[in-house]
């Protein structure tokens, strides 16, 4: 019975708690310095706001490939364990996923589908993400207003098909490109 209860997904409003429950983490990191500390639960405290304001117009459908992309996400450590970034497991790609959904809220279900499966590739795949993706190391003073280079690349592709049906072609072309790039990688 508990196997069972361990193999359901999580729910929306469990997602959220777990997300809430990384400042508790964060706070007691004892390889996480505090000024990073309070960085990255604020971080936490926007993204939680994000979810909760957004995620009411989300079909069940969407929320459940949320519930997974965050799982998957939390699972990665995204920092060299010895280092003054401490475990950080997830959060800032989850920021940057929570950002860009807020942006497109727009888009349809579908898209909206499409988009956050292309997300949860980027940051979970070795190969596309830094070993450290944290915003003091990986983009300097810049910190919080920069994005991984192919979300980066995605939302601006997006951004100028905004209002067209190109938003779909352009999702396929960014996963397209991923899917060539892991395939070459593996060989």
């Amino acid at each position: 019975m508990n196997n069972e209860r361990s193999r359901q997904p999580l729910t929306l409003e469990q997602t959220i708690a777990r997300i809430e429950a990384l400042s508790e983490e964060y706070r007691l990191d004892t390889e996480m310095s505090s000024d990073r500390a309070r960085l990255y639960m604020g971080w936490l405290d926007e993204t939680v706001a994000t979810v909760e304001k957004i995620s009411p117009k989300w079909s069940p459908t969407l929320k459940t490939v949320f519930t997974q992309t965050v799982a998957n996400l939390l699972r990665k450590d995204y920092f060299s364990f010895g280092t003054e970034y401490g475990t950080g497991q997830g959060s800032r790609p989850l920021v940057e996923i929570i950002r860009s959904l807020k942006h497109f809220s727009y888009l349809p279900e579908e898209e909206s589908i499409a988009y956050l499966k292309l997300l949860e590739t980027i940051y979970t795949n070795h190969h596309l993400t830094p070993k450290i993706l944290d915003p003091l190391f990986y983009y300097g003073p810049k910190r919080d207003k920069q994005f991984h280079p192919l979300t980066t690349e995605l939302n601006n592709r997006l951004d100028r098909a905004a209002n067209s049906p190109a938003r779909k072609k352009e999702i396929t072309i960014v996963s397209n490109y991923i899917a060539a790039e892991t395939k070459t990688i593996n060989r």
